[in-house]
């Protein structure tokens, strides 16, 4: 797989390295945890850059949701509303 997992912190956006004192990280950290991810993904599925092993991922993932009853609808509502949360703490 290609570097675009981990290229776009050249430019990162405001407060990406703020440390959050809530959850003991930062939203680089976060980022980090989720490019390991989709790495591993990659390997497994073949995927060749970080958007079509991200894609790739959320259609297994609705796939997972839906054999487990979860609306992935609402458990993504959930993520942007926590997303949101993280990067305003950040800007503080």
């Amino acid at each position: 797989m290609d570097n675009e997992l981990t290229d776009f912190y050249e430019n990162p956006p405001e407060g990406f390295d703020a440390f959050d004192e809530e959850s003991n990280t930062t939203n680089r950290a976060r980022a980090n945890r989720a490019a390991s991810v989709l790495n591993h993904y990659a390997s497994l599925t073949g995927g060749t850059n970080g958007h079509e092993s991200l894609v790739d991922l959320l259609v297994d993932l609705r796939h997972w949701c839906y054999g487990k009853g979860i609306e992935f609808g609402d458990a993504d509502e959930w993520a942007e509303h926590h997303f949101e949360e993280e990067v305003a703490r950040s800007r503080r």
